[in-house]
């Protein structure tokens, strides 16, 4: 992920404006495009939503600047229509953004205000925890949307949380409590959170799946921390060991070795640790000298394009081009690897091999 900004100058009034269709002319629409540019515009934005130009060497010099700009503005329209779909302040938003792997995540405390500014509720949602410790202990995350909570409901809720009881859940959806309950172990990642602060991770996690349940309107399309580093940590997991130690030598500092970027933001709650894979049975055939010994002097771009040139299959070649596109490359230099990568298959395809 780069980590440059926008050129502080560059703003709608010394670029080309993004261009709209007529039928893109509503008034909504306009609202939510002079939001996309006031948040593009500010020095303070989250830097992985601004594209600077020279991100942008394949292309001629004159143009790097508009387009840089454009896609900028097209980032945070991103933002800037989700937030308007929550009605909730487009700066506060971004603030709660991250990318991974080139997918747009948002944390989980940003969906728990959602869920209880959005989901229809008599009150806030609540959690009830039980008494377990460690991978045992849960919570159950409540609200209702019909006045508040009965008193006769409390212990139902702490039946359910302590012992999962499905006798205890029928009874609260008879009288109007919505419920779902979720375990530390059910839901742990190597996010460091669900050791220093379990219970608060849970309300965050458990807010979520609330949403989904109840009130999935809120959540469509929407990834958040846990998706993410669901995602990263399943990606560890299933790539190839001797193609992982290939892909290592090429990946940027800011990637882990299952070429998913990990520099998700500070806050405790988004705070992954990398897991090591699962050894494989198919060794893949490396290049002479490239374990011990990288070409010296080479560019990222040309360092693909070796390990292009001697990878045997598409699963390879996919997982090279993951890695690449979760990394620091140049836009230019990621489109010359995509076209070798395809060139690369084609090639495969007809039962050819390298010579290299």
């Amino acid at each position: 992920m780069s980590t440059e900004q926008l050129p502080a100058e560059v703003n709608p009034t010394t670029t080309v404006p993004v261009v709209l269709s007529a039928a893109d002319e509503s008034p909504e629409w306009r609202q939510i495009l002079q939001e996309a540019e006031k948040l593009a515009a500010a020095p303070l934005t989250p830097v992985h939503l601004k594209v600077a130009p020279n991100q942008l060497a394949h292309l001629p010099e004159a143009d790097r600047r508009r387009v840089a700009w454009q896609q900028t503005v097209a980032n945070c329209i991103l933002v800037a229509n989700q937030a308007h779909k929550w009605n909730m302040d487009v700066f506060a938003c971004a603030a709660c953004t991250y990318v991974v792997g080139n997918k747009l995540g948002y944390e989980g405390k940003l969906i728990a205000g959602v869920v209880n500014t959005r989901g229809g509720l008599a009150a806030p949602l609540q959690p009830i925890y039980s008494t377990g410790k460690g991978d045992a202990l849960a919570a159950v995350i409540y609200g209702t949307r019909d006045g508040s909570v009965p008193d006769d409901a409390y212990p139902l809720l702490e039946a359910y949380a302590d012992n999962e009881d499905r006798a205890a859940l029928r009874q609260l959806a008879r009288i109007g409590v919505l419920a779902i309950r979720i375990s530390v172990k059910q839901a742990k990642t190597q996010n460091k959170m669900w050791t220093t602060d379990p219970e608060q991770k849970l309300w965050y996690t458990g807010a979520t799946k609330w949403a989904r349940r109840f009130a999935p309107e809120l959540m469509l399309g929407i990834l958040t921390d846990d998706d993410l580093q669901c995602m990263q940590e399943t990606a560890t997991r299933t790539r190839p060991e001797a193609t992982q130690s290939r892909i290592a030598m090429v990946i940027p500092s800011t990637l882990d070795a299952s070429g998913i970027t990990s520099d998700l933001p500070d806050d405790p709650e988004s705070d992954p640790q990398p897991q090591s894979p699962e050894p494989t049975t198919e060794p893949v055939s490396e290049p002479p000298g490239a374990e011990a010994d990288a070409p010296s002097g080479m560019s990222m771009r040309e360092e693909y394009l070796a390990y292009v040139e001697e990878a045997g299959t598409d699963d390879h070649l996919d997982q090279l081009m993951v890695t690449a596109e979760s990394g620091d490359m140049l836009a230019g230099d990621l489109e010359i690897v995509r076209g070798a990568i395809n060139k690369r298959k084609v090639y495969l395809s007809r039962g050819e091999r390298s010579n290299g």
